[in-house]
């Protein structure tokens, strides 16, 4: 395009903008393109990812400042009134990015824990004691984390739904620890006891066995068959609560959005 009356500023200054604009697609956008690839795999990744947009579309607002500011002179300078709608997107996009700022903030606390979760279930499908035990012991930092850094934000414009919600998902969490993971593990170690006890048992011929070696057999069997009926009463609570926990944060989360992004 020519310059206009052989201005060439507001021409160059959106040439510029465009150029910029590459430059961040190619560059930080594409970083946080990969950072999205590992977010849900942990909590430092999704941390990483989530600021690494946050800081991505803080850099090109203030392009876009910028070029707002090149035709507020240019309209100025010649006369021209600016229809609203340039203005207010600006200014909404400008307030969209303060509302998920907020919310990811809140989200990272809840997601801390809700993975643990995730790590959990896989657990105790494949019957691993060690990995459950390692997850319940995040589980619980989880939690302990999330009690203190909730009390520290406050209302969105005195909205405290996110607040309240991500509260209920640390109640989860601290739940899951103390009460229901442990009767799971319980289960575990009778039934690794009844199987060492049971293959002493079967080891010895019937005259070797002694009053004392059926009494355990008998105590083993017991405690590992109630805990049987435990584990499958406890299963279905846990992933009755997991379900519970994730449908309250992302209704909470859904309605927060559409009452605080602009249309």
């Amino acid at each position: 395009m020519p310059p206009f009356e052989g201005d060439m500023s507001l021409r160059d200054s959106v040439v510029f903008f465009f150029n910029y604009a590459i430059s961040m697609l190619n560059g930080e956008y594409a970083e946080v393109e990969r950072l999205e690839v590992l977010a849900e795999k942990s909590y430092h990744a999704m941390k990483a990812y989530l600021d690494a947009a946050a800081k991505a579309n803080e850099k090109f607002q203030q392009s876009q400042d910028r070029i707002m500011a090149q035709i507020d002179i240019f309209a100025s300078q010649n006369d021209i009134t600016l229809t609203e709608g340039t203005s207010k997107t600006t200014a909404n996009l400008k307030i969209s990015n303060i509302v998920y700022s907020y919310s990811n903030q809140i989200y990272l606390i809840y997601f801390r824990g809700a993975l643990e979760d995730n790590f959990i279930v896989e657990a105790i499908n494949n019957s691993d004691t060690l990995l459950l035990k390692l997850h319940i012991d995040s589980l619980t930092a989880a939690y302990k984390l999330g009690e203190d850094e909730i009390k520290g934000i406050s209302a969105y414009n005195r909205d405290n739904s996110l607040v309240l919600a991500c509260k209920k998902s640390i109640a989860h969490y601290k739940k899951q620890a103390t009460v229901s993971l442990p009767k799971i593990l319980e289960y575990y170690r009778a039934e690794d006891y009844f199987n060492k006890v049971k293959a002493k048992y079967d080891a010895k011929s019937q005259s070797e066995i002694t009053q004392d070696d059926v009494n355990e057999y008998n105590f083993a069997a017991s405690r590992y068959n109630n805990s049987v009926n435990v584990f499958n009463q406890t299963i279905k609570i846990i992933n009755s609560d997991i379900r519970s926990n994730q449908k309250q944060w992302q209704d909470a989360v859904d309605k927060f959005l559409k009452t605080h992004i602009p249309k």
